[in-house]
């Protein structure tokens, strides 16, 4: 996924009653910092894409959709359901925006 170098990329985790936890990456261009307000605040994401246990990640459709918002200046939330995935995807996000 291309992202650009100013971002804040952060995991996040909340509890989800009855199944453990949900785990987010969020990635917000600056100025914004990545973390849970986006989630809250009325406009606060342009995106936010959900992956669920056992699909394969990245999803071509939905690197199009982060990139496009990304672009633009919007943040990014990924949803993850396994939390080994969020911890995949942030290092490589991570990796990415330091190449």
């Amino acid at each position: 996924m291309k992202i650009p170098n100013n971002v804040d990329i952060r995991l996040a985790i909340l509890p989800d009653l009855g199944s453990g936890a949900v785990a987010f990456v969020i990635v917000a261009p600056a100025p914004l910092k990545a973390d849970l307000s986006l989630l809250r605040r009325p406009r606060g994401l342009s995106a936010l894409l959900t992956h669920d246990a056992g699909l394969s990640w990245p999803d071509p459709r939905g690197v199009a959709i982060a990139e496009t918002a990304l672009s633009a200046g919007y943040p990014v939330a990924l949803k993850f359901a396994n939390l080994a995935d969020a911890l995949t995807c942030h290092g490589r996000l991570v990796r990415e925006v330091r190449q």
